[in-house]
């Protein structure tokens, strides 16, 4: 349930929105804690959104680790490496 949550979490990093998510909605994003914010409970994820908010150098640092996600487990190469083992 709620693949298309992934999906989106993917897009967000793609065009580097700043993501606030629960474990659950970044479930089965190998790694996906370490590059984007994972709150649990309604007070981190607001503490963490207000973060965002008045700290315009913690979003550009978050999001310039975006494309170390997307070239680690959404590139070319990595699409290769998954089909290689399958064939």
């Amino acid at each position: 349930y709620g693949a298309g949550v992934k999906g989106k979490t993917i897009e967000a990093i793609y065009n580097k929105i700043p993501i606030v998510s629960t474990s659950i909605g970044v479930e089965g994003l190998d790694e996906i804690e370490n590059y984007v914010s994972v709150a649990n409970n309604s007070y981190d994820f607001a503490d963490k959104i207000l973060e965002y908010y008045e700290n315009d150098q913690l979003v550009i640092d978050d999001v310039s680790k975006y494309h170390k996600y997307l070239n680690k487990y959404f590139s070319e190469e990595h699409t290769k490496k998954i089909f290689g083992t399958i064939f």
